[in-house]
C-alpha cells in the first residue's frame, strides 16, 4: 500500500496548478490539478497496481535554496520562477512513483524521516548551514564571502534593501543613537567593520575582534585615521580571552548575528563544548554596569511562509528537535547566560519599516506578525 505523507501541503494556484510542499524536507512540487482527484485515495491507502495507466499527470520539481541571496527570505525553498517553469507530462503511476522516491509518498502512513546528509554534494538535505555550505559547493563562492554578499551592498556601506536593511539596520541606528555617545564598546565577530564603524562615529572607543583575518584585514584597509577604532584578531575559544585585553572593561559589548554559532555542534562543536566558559569570558570584559548585547536570528527565523499579505501565515514544524533550523531553545540559551553569571534585563523583538512592504508585501506582513531578530539585553548578576 502507498500512502501520501501527512506532511505534504496542497496549495491551490490558479491556472490549473497545485502546489506539493513537503514541510519536513521543504521539497515543492508543482502539479497539475487534475492529480487532487486522486489525493484521497493515497490518504486512505493505495496499490501501486490499481492505479489506472491512462491518466496524464504533468509536474516539475520546483525546489530551490532561496535563502542563498538572503538569509531573510521566504525559507520555504520555493523556486522564486516557479510560475514560469514547464511541467513535464507523466503517467499517473510514474508520477506516484516518482513521488514515492522523493519522499512525498511512503509504504507506511507513518513515515521515519531522514534529512541528514549522505555527502556534501547531497542537495537540499541537512541543517540551514549544511545547505549553505553544499550551496557554496555548487555555485563555486567560499563561505565567507557569500555571507558579505547576501548582507551588504558591493561598497560594504549598507546593508542590501532586505530585512537586514529594514529590521536590523534601522533598530541598530536608534539603538546606538541611545546609547553609546561616551562609551568604551567591543564588538566580538566584528566581521569587516560595518557595524564598528557606525558605532565609533558616537562612542568614545571602539575595539572590533574576529577570529577571521582575511575580515579583519579589509576592516583595517577601511580604517581612514579614526583615532577610536581598533580591529584585531582573537579566538573566543581562547581560555585566555578576557586577559588578553589587559584589563580593560567596556559598557557595551555587541554581538551581532553571531552568538548562535555557540550551539553548532556540526561545525562549531569547539565552541559548543565550550560556550558557558566563552559566555563567562565575556561577563569578565563588562563594566559594573555594563551591558552585553546579542542581537541573533529570532527563533520564527526560517519559518515558511504562506498566505497572502492580508493575512500570512507560517509552519512550524520543528523546536526541540532541529533538522533545519540552527537557532536553540529557549531553555538552552537562558542555561548559558545563568552558568556564566549573566542576567537578562531586557528582551527586545525590532519590527520591520514599512518601506519593506514597498518591495516583498508578504515578507513585510509576515515579519511584522513574526519577528526575525531577537535582542537579549544582559549585564552580570549583582
Amino acid at each position: 500500500m502507498l500512502y501520501i505523507d501527512p506532511n505534504v501541503v496542497v496549495n491551490f494556484l490558479g491556472k490549473n496548478k497545485v502546489r506539493l510542499y513537503h514541510t519536513y524536507f521543504r521539497k515543492n512540487l508543482i502539479v497539475s490539478q487534475n492529480f487532487t482527484q486522486f489525493m484521497n485515495s493515497l490518504v486512505d491507502g493505495v496499490e501501486l497496481e490499481s492505479i489506472p495507466e491512462e491518466v496524464e499527470i504533468h509536474f516539475c520539481d520546483a525546489t530551490e535554496f532561496t535563502l542563498w541571496d538572503c538569509m531573510y527570505k521566504n525559507p520555504d525553498l520555493l523556486n522564486e520562477k516557479a510560475d514560469e517553469l514547464e511541467l513535464k507530462p507523466s503517467s499517473l503511476k510514474e508520477f506516484i512513483e516518482k513521488l514515492q522516491k522523493a519522499k512525498f509518498v511512503h509504504e507506511t502512513p507513518e513515515p521515519i524521516y531522514n534529512l541528514n546528509k549522505v555527502s556534501p554534494f547531497d542537495r537540499y538535505k541537512g541543517n540551514v548551514n549544511e545547505q549553505i555550505a553544499t550551496e557554496s559547493l555548487f555555485r563555486k563562492v567560499p563561505i565567507d564571502k557569500w555571507w558579505i554578499q547576501q548582507k551588504f551592498e558591493d561598497d560594504l556601506t549598507r546593508t542590501k534593501k532586505t530585512p537586514y536593511r529594514y529590521v536590523q539596520e534601522k533598530f541598530l541606528h536608534q539603538f546606538f543613537e541611545e546609547r553609546l555617545p561616551g562609551s568604551d564598546v567591543l564588538e566580538i565577530g566584528c566581521g569587516t567593520g560595518h557595524w564598528g564603524f557606525q558605532m565609533a562615529k558616537l562612542a568614545k572607543d571602539y575595539t572590533g575582534v574576529d577570529y577571521d583575518q582575511g575580515y579583519i584585514d579589509i576592516a583595517n584597509n577601511t580604517v581612514q585615521g579614526e583615532k577610536n577604532i581598533t580591529f584585531s584578531v582573537k579566538d573566543i575559544s581562547d581560555e585566555n580571552f578576557a586577559e588578553s585585553f589587559g584589563g580593560k572593561q567596556y559598557d557595551y559589548i555587541f554581538m551581532i548575528d553571531i552568538f548562535l554559532f555557540l550551539f553548532d555542534q556540526k561545525f562549531q562543536n569547539n565552541l559548543y563544548e565550550k560556550r558557558v566558559e566563552i559566555c563567562t569570558q565575556f561577563s569578565k570584559l563588562l563594566k559594573p554596569n555594563g551591558v552585553f548585547i546579542i542581537i541573533d536570528p529570532h527563533l520564527f527565523w526560517l519559518t515558511p511562509r504562506f498566505g497572502n499579505p492580508n493575512q500570512p501565515y507560517g509552519i512550524i514544524t520543528e523546536y526541540n528537535d532541529r533538522t533545519f533550523g540552527v537557532i536553540p531553545p529557549l531553555e538552552d540559551i537562558t542555561h548559558v547566560f545563568c552558568e556564566a553569571g549573566l542576567a537578562v534585563k531586557k528582551i527586545i523583538e525590532p519590527n520591520i519599516d514599512e518601506e519593506f512592504r514597498k518591495i516583498d508585501k508578504l515578507g513585510y506582513e509576515f515579519i511584522r506578525k513574526f519577528p526575525q531578530w531577537i535582542v537579549w539585553e544582559l549585564v552580570n548578576r549583582k
